[in-house]
């Protein structure tokens, strides 16, 4: 069950993201918000974006994110 694989090594990776970016939480309730179109489409791919970036970047990033809301 290759697909079984692939969801454990994701939710692994999400783990260790949470563990080091304090503002993923954050960031994943926008995604989930985004997935119902509470929020524009167009963030969707940014919000994922913000994760892979150090945490400076995420808060200044974050803030400009919300201007979009």
């Amino acid at each position: 069950m290759p697909s079984t694989k692939n969801n454990l090594i994701s939710l692994q990776n999400h783990l260790i993201l949470f563990i080091q970016k304090p503002l993923l939480p954050i960031l994943l309730i926008m995604d989930f918000l985004i997935s119902f179109q509470i929020c524009s489409p167009f963030i969707s791919k940014r919000v994922w974006e913000f994760i892979r970036v150090s945490d400076h970047d995420v808060l200044i990033r974050f803030g400009l994110i919300l201007n979009f809301l």
